[in-house]
Order: structure tokens, then sequence, then C-alpha cells
């Protein structure tokens, strides 16, 4: 039921309260069982009505949902054809017998006194937000999560661009101020989306260059690997919706920023950058170092067809990332001292800042990961083999320096 409220002598209806609709896709066992639930529903709300009706008739008493609740929690023990349904949906009906209640008794609104529901009556079963769960599965699904039922699927069927296809339609594409207001909301949201994104980046490319002595990251060619894939009339793509989600994932990530970030604090805090060639260090075994493209099982395991290494995908391409930068192949190129010439006044090179505590290193991200072993050549670049988790204490995180220790003068 959709609440209606008075402005400048018309009723208008709350935008809070308008729904949306959504076909469910449930299983035959499923829609039995929601058939069932509806009936339940349906006798729930005609038993209430009629105790209200009787009590108010004989002690001019009237019930609310409060009292009748506690009648309802003895009915759930008695009755098992009513403790079958979730626990919030009869508490719901009772909810909405006293609106309807009070649409009654209010003189401005047009409702009648609440009616009987039929056996033909549409039926419904109401459930509160907190009791249900939606996960978008892709761009037409998604299921919701009932209680006592499990998740039961539903096409994504409202448009999202509904308003300017109005405007199209029937004002000739003319923007009313409500779709302007709209279209305030939605900027708003992705400025804030955009802060936080920058403001992460920000904190771990700082952390990055302020508490490690080389920084290696892929040279990647973002552009490249975000090119759409939609081809043309003639020779369309294919997979053209999931490589549009591929690409939104990449950006979302800001690879570029992170770089173009770490080209200049890295010299900043005295560290080292090095940017290594991308090309098959998700393939190749940290071990053995044996590239075999089977050898990357799945998304997130990766099993050396050679030596038979097992690790997490993500952490043995850091390793072999790390082995390439510590060998210096060919093409990569280190960004010490480049940077600091670059952001310092003409003719006044910025000084390197010294690391204050040389023995710090990052904790993990791979929890699992973090009792296996680097090779021989990786364990020798190590300073220390102390992991520190938590966060910097303050003294550490105003600068790159201590507060015992004195700043360099150029």
């Amino acid at each position: 039921m959709k609440s209606k409220a008075k402005v400048a002598g018309r009723s208008v209806r709350d935008p809070a309260d308008a729904g949306r609709k959504y076909r469910l896709y449930p299983t035959p066992q499923q829609a039995q069982r929601l058939s069932e639930w509806g009936h339940t529903c349906r006798t729930v709300w005609n038993v209430a009505l009629e105790q209200r009706i009787y009590v108010y008739r004989q002690r001019r008493i009237r019930l609310r949902a409060d009292e009748q609740c506690r009648y309802l929690t003895r009915a759930r023990h008695d009755l098992p054809w009513i403790g079958d349904l979730p626990s919030q949906a009869p508490q719901q009906v009772l909810k909405h017998l006293d609106r309807a209640y009070d649409n009654f008794w209010d003189a401005e609104h047009p409702a009648g006194f609440p009616r009987f529901k039929k056996r033909t009556a549409r039926l419904a079963i109401p459930l509160p937000g907190q009791a249900v769960r939606v996960t978008r599965l892709n761009r037409k699904w998604a299921c919701v999560r009932i209680p006592k039922l499990g998740d039961v699927k539903f096409r994504l069927t409202r448009r999202k661009e509904r308003q300017i296809v109005q405007a199209k339609k029937h004002r000739g594409g003319r923007y009313s101020n409500r779709l302007r207001r709209t279209f305030r909301a939605i900027a708003e949201l992705k400025a804030r989306q955009a802060r936080r994104r920058l403001d992460f980046t920000h904190k771990l490319t700082t952390d990055l260059a302020k508490n490690h002595g080389l920084v290696a990251i892929e040279d990647l060619r973002v552009k490249q690997m975000t090119r759409s894939a939609s081809g043309t009339r003639a020779e369309p793509g294919v997979h053209v919706s999931q490589k549009a989600a591929l690409n939104r994932a990449i950006l979302d990530n800001l690879p570029g920023e992170r770089r173009r970030q770490l080209l200049y604090k890295c010299p900043a805090y005295g560290s080292d950058l090095s940017l290594v060639h991308p090309a098959r260090t998700s393939q190749t075994c940290g071990v053995c170092h044996l590239w075999d493209p089977a050898s990357r099982v799945s998304r997130d395991r990766f099993i050396c067809t050679g030596c038979g290494h097992t690790d997490d995908a993500d952490h043995n391409a850091s390793v072999v990332i790390l082995r390439r930068a510590l060998r210096g192949p060919t093409g990569t190129t280190s960004a010490a001292g480049h940077c600091g010439e670059q952001h310092a006044p003409a003719g006044h090179a910025r000084p390197a800042m010294p690391r204050t505590r040389a023995g710090r290193t990052r904790e993990p991200l791979n929890p699992s990961s973090g009792t296996a072993r680097l090779p021989a050549d990786i364990e020798g670049y190590k300073e220390s083999q102390q992991v520190t988790a938590g966060r910097m204490s303050r003294k550490n995180r105003v600068s790159g320096h201590g507060r015992g220790t004195s700043k360099l003068t150029p």
C-alpha cells in the first residue's frame, strides 16, 4: 500500500514508498511452498481481522499488532502450518492490518474498512528488508535469499535509463526537473566513489614507498588491456559484455594511477621502483621457473606441472615479478632518482630520504602464503625475516623519518 501526502491542495505519492516488481523464477518445489505460504498469510489476515471485530463488538477494545503477536507466537507452536511460515511474514501481515485501520480512521484518507481476503485474491508474502538478501548474478539475472526457502532467481527486467526514455518519448527530449535531480544524485555518488578510490590508492602507494626498499610492479599497458571488444558491424566482437566487465574491474583498481604515484613517491622516500615486463608472470612457476599455461588451474590456484609446487596464483606471480626485478632483465627500468629530479625545482634535485626502519616489511596479503619459502636469490635480498603486522605508529606516519632522526637538507 502506497502512502500519499497533501501538497499544494493535491495528493502525491511518496517516492520512498514506491515499489518495484520483479518476476521470480522458483523451482517447482519452491513454487508449491510459496503458494502454501501465500494462503497461510491470507488466513492470518482473516483471522486477525475477525478477532479485532469480535473484541471491539464485545468489549469496545481495539486490538493492535503488538498484542496480537503474543497470540501469534502461541499459534506457531500449536499449528504446524503457521509455524512453517518465516516468523517475520505473519508479523508483517499484522502491521499491514494496523496500517489499514489507520487509513480507515484517517478522515482525509479515502480507504474504507479493511475487508476479508478471498481464496481467489492475489497471494502475497510480506517480508521486511532485513529478512531477505539480494545478490546480483550478472547484468540480467539476480537471486533473492528467502528465509526457510533459499535462493530464488529473478529477472532484472526494470530498465535503468527510464526517465530518459519518457523524456524522449513524451517531451521531445526535454529533461524535467526530477530527471535533473536524478542526474545530480548519480553524479554525487560517482564523485564519492572516485574520492574513496583515490584516497585508498594514496594510502597504499605511500605505505609501499615508505616501508619497502624495493617496489616491483608490472609494466602494464592499461589502454591496450582495456580496449573494447565490440568490433564493427561487419565483424562484430565476441564476449563483448564479459570484456566490458573485465575492463571495468581493471580500471576500478587504478593501475595507471598507482604507477604514477609510485614514480614520484619511491624516490622521495628513498625506495627503488622497478618496472617488470608482465609477459607470462601468472603462468611461470616461482620455484622451478617453468612456464606452462596449464599450471594456472583456476583463477586462484597455481599448481606447477613440473615440480608440483602449489601456491596462490597471485602470490606465485608476485614471486616471479620480484625475481625479475632483482635480476634486472631486458626492458626493466628503475625509477629511483628520476622523479626526484622531475618534481624538484630547477637546478635543485630533491635528495632521497633514508629508511628509518630497515627491517620493517608488510604483512603478507595472502595468510596461507606467509609460511611459503622464497627462492634463495630472493631470500638474500631481504634484510630481515621479521613481519610486522598492524598500522604504523603516529610518530612514523607523519613523515618519512622518525622523531629522533634529523631531516636532510639539500
